[in-house]
């Protein structure tokens, strides 16, 4: 049976709700919020059934993945207008192919609580580079401090957490961390029990963590 030496310190559940992604599509789900209104419509059926954070990725026109810093600013702007608590989690990534401004400017300017960090390269789907080169980070990491934006470190391996930790002990990165450990990606660590004690016994002390496993064969 495996076990793990570090266990979070509050007992209540944390649940983020990643509304859209950058991979499904409506053909995959008709359900799929992939413009504004359905995403902030999508945000709070999700707060009202108990998440406490939406992880929001937007789409272009054509519902292609996009950093389109418009469809941010309505999607949040929407949401905002409510009263809605949620707290609010922006993707620096969104696809593939965006400019390092693409990618910052969405947090830089709505300000959300948290926003992505991921936190090195990886083979994504077998099929291409997701870039994450190194002074993208440095940037990444400063322009979220700046900001006042909490850094959700996305680790996808054991390379991935050994960067985030290198960024804690030279100042991009401040403590307490937050991590998200993503297991079962095309590319990444696999979503398996013992990839999950095996990163949280390697995460740094006082930090918190969440997961998420992506089932083999959905997007």
């Amino acid at each position: 049976m495996t076990t793990t030496r570090r266990l979070n310190d509050s007992n209540k559940v944390i649940v983020t709700a990643a509304l859209t992604g950058a991979v499904t599509t409506k053909q995959d789900n008709p359900y799929l919020p992939t413009q504004p209104k359905e995403i902030a419509e999508a945000a709070l059926r999700c707060y009202e059934a108990g998440a406490a954070m939406v992880h929001i990725h937007v789409r272009d026109d054509n519902d292609a993945g996009s950093m389109r810093f418009d469809k941010f600013e309505e999607a949040v702007g929407l949401i905002r207008a409510t009263g809605c608590p949620v707290l609010l989690n922006l993707t620096s990534s969104g696809g593939q192919g965006f400019s390092w401004e693409e990618r910052i400017r969405p947090f830089r300017e709505l300000r959300p609580e948290m926003a992505s960090f991921d936190a090195g390269t990886m083979n994504w789907l077998h099929s291409v580079v997701f870039m994450n080169e190194p002074k993208f980070l440095e940037l990444c990491g400063q322009e979220m401090r700046a900001a006042g934006v909490k850094p959700e470190i996305e680790v996808f391996d054991m390379g991935m957490l050994n960067t985030a930790k290198h960024y804690l002990k030279t100042g991009v990165l401040d403590a307490p961390a937050h991590f998200q450990l993503c297991l079962g990606a095309p590319g990444g660590m696999e979503a398996t029990m013992e990839s999950l004690v095996y990163l949280v016994n390697h995460l740094p002390e006082n930090c918190t963590w969440s997961t998420f496993g992506i089932v083999p064969g959905c997007k």
